[in-house]
């Protein structure tokens, strides 16, 4: 028995050392593990009270393509129930999935509601690490915002009235890409081609986002923070990327400056990156960027990462009603 035991405690033994050469090799197995459990799948959501007669007033397409040099180049459109001749401000999304995962889908609910107020809603899919490194999602968004406005007639839009919009890791993204519009030497430092007149973009709505890209491997709970430093090696495709001059590049408190867009900033206070939405939202007041923000204390409701999905709630109704004044507010100033 003591020699079955001994036989077995080395099994145990060597697979534990073979996990910790693998993950010192490749962050790939780690990914894939968190993608199956946390990224795969889409965030816990529900819908607002009256969504059926929202969904009634809107037209959704799926699947349209757009030009890319890379794959998962597709997004869907909600837009309101077309009227001849009508246009409408538009909101473009970059979905969450932590760089290595997510869906355009994952946003139909507040796709379908923010349509229904009046704004056509376009969220794309991106190429995801590890197969893809950044700045690809960044280069990507690139490439879907100057396609759909290209072809603004197709799907209706008013292209003097455009906000950008990203929920985790696509609030990231997306934030990133609009410093690349509105200021040019950073636009060169990352490769990014400016395809957007400053003037036309009104807004920006980011939800539970990690803003500090190095803070995501500095996390006081040890097995969050070595999950985030894979998905960082993963994305930014260097082991030592937190020393990378690219995670100091792609880090948003870091690099934007007073002609960032003004912008709706929210995090949830459980298992989230609410300090760095905090840390955003006081940046971006230093510089006098215009800033409303919603941060929930844990006495008044407890609230998770991309809590906003879930509209059947105080906190979610909250925000989203939020999100349509921060619209309307925005567009009454311009």
């Amino acid at each position: 028995m003591k020699k079955i035991v001994l036989i077995f405690l080395d099994i145990i033994l060597v697979i534990l050392l073979s996990v910790v050469i693998i993950v010192n090799i490749t962050p790939r197995p780690v990914v894939w593990l968190a993608n199956a459990l946390i990224f795969g799948g889409a965030p816990e959501s529900s819908t607002l009270p009256n969504y059926n007669e929202m969904e009634a007033k809107v037209t959704i397409t799926k699947d349209e393509v757009y030009t890319s040099a890379y794959p998962e180049n597709t997004f869907d459109v909600y837009t309101p129930n077309k009227e001849p001749g009508k246009t409408y401000p538009v909101i473009f999304w970059v979905h969450g999935g932590g760089f290595v995962g997510g869906d355009k889908s994952m946003i139909e609910n507040y796709g379908v509601a923010l349509a229904s107020e009046g704004y056509t809603v376009i969220a794309l899919n991106y190429s995801v690490a590890p197969d893809y490194v950044y700045p690809t999602p960044v280069i990507q968004t690139k490439e879907f915002v100057d396609f759909v406005l290209t072809n603004k007639e197709k799907y209706n839009i008013d292209a003097s009235k455009l906000f950008f919009a990203g929920d985790s890791a696509g609030a990231q993204i997306v934030s990133q890409f609009v410093i690349t519009q509105t200021n040019a030497n950073y636009a060169s430092e990352v490769g990014i081609e400016q395809v957007v007149p400053e003037s036309s973009i009104k807004g920006m709505l980011l939800y539970c986002g990690p803003y500090e890209l190095t803070g995501l491997a500095n996390s006081d709970n040890v097995v969050f923070s070595f999950i985030f430093s894979q998905i960082g090696w993963s994305y930014i495709g260097e082991k030592d990327w937190v020393q990378s001059p690219l995670a100091k590049q792609a880090s948003i408190v870091d690099n934007v400056n007073a002609d960032f867009p003004p912008a709706y900033i929210t995090d949830g206070n459980t298992a989230s990156f609410e300090s760095m939405g905090r840390n955003l939202a006081d940046k971006l007041r230093s510089l006098n960027v215009d800033v409303r923000e919603r941060f929930y204390s844990v006495d008044e409701f407890v609230t998770g990462h991309e809590y906003q999905f879930i509209m059947g709630n105080v906190p979610g109704q909250t925000t989203y009603q939020d999100t349509v004044q921060f619209l309307k507010e925005r567009l009454q100033d311009n």
